[in-house]
């Protein structure tokens, strides 16, 4: 019975860290994967914001012309085309921001997953030494040693239920 136990503990102190191992290796995965993703993400706005001052300056050109056509760019002409040049600017300025704030977010999402896997081993070893005690209480209880009383002394068999 003895021997069962001890098997059983070590079975259960062998799973409790290799579960912290895969959870280890798990968490670092997921920060990987989310590093990449804060990466791409400012990759992603930084190509979105060129395309859109592209656009705007073509956008601007055109109004540009049409507004030499029509006399040139001068009092309401001139007051639409500044505030075209601002509202594209602005466009511009919102998408850098954006793909900022999910930078920094994938940022963060990396960082939880590198605290758990810092924290996933020594973890596993506690969940170990769980199951190290919880097979030994077991143990001392079936063969008898789990009767003291608060000084340490056995209890009587008329206190444990025996005669």
């Amino acid at each position: 019975m003895a021997a069962i136990m001890i098997a059983g503990a070590v079975l259960s102190a062998y799973a409790a860290i290799k579960q912290g191992q895969a959870a280890k290796s798990a968490a670092n995965y997921n920060a990987e994967v989310a590093g990449v993703q804060a990466q791409v993400a400012r990759e992603q706005g930084n190509a979105n914001e060129e395309t859109q001052r592209r656009r705007a300056g073509l956008a601007l050109g055109r109004q540009a012309a049409g507004a030499a056509e029509n006399g040139g760019l001068s009092g309401t002409n001139l007051d639409l085309y500044q505030q075209s040049a601002t509202d594209a600017e602005l466009d511009a300025l919102n998408i850098r921001y954006g793909s900022k704030l999910a930078g920094s977010s994938a940022d963060a999402q990396a960082g939880m997953y590198r605290s758990q896997a810092s924290q996933a081993m020594p973890a596993a070893y506690l969940n170990a030494g769980a199951a190290a005690l919880s097979a030994y209480g077991s143990y001392a209880m079936a063969s008898g040693g789990g009767q003291y009383n608060y000084r340490g002394s056995t209890l009587p068999n008329s206190l444990r239920g025996g005669t």
